[in-house]
């Protein structure tokens, strides 16, 4: 699925998965012990790999004329 991604939807990705990782990051911080810097640490541990399972060149771009 993600080879279909055009270079747009990589980066609306990337940009989600950023804010999901620094969401993760103040949660863990703010709660510092407990059940919701476990939480905050699981949101920012999938953050960081959707950053880099989504900015990996590996797969090539689509076409530009792709059908929906």
């Amino acid at each position: 699925m993600q080879a279909s991604l055009t270079t747009a939807e990589r980066q609306i990705g990337i940009g989600l998965a950023v804010t999901l990782a620094l969401g993760g990051l103040v949660m863990a911080a703010a709660a510092r012990h407990g059940v919701m810097a476990v939480h905050g640490a699981m949101a920012l541990a999938l953050g960081l790999g959707l950053v880099f399972r989504l900015g990996a060149p590996a797969a090539p771009h689509p076409a530009g004329t792709r059908r929906a």
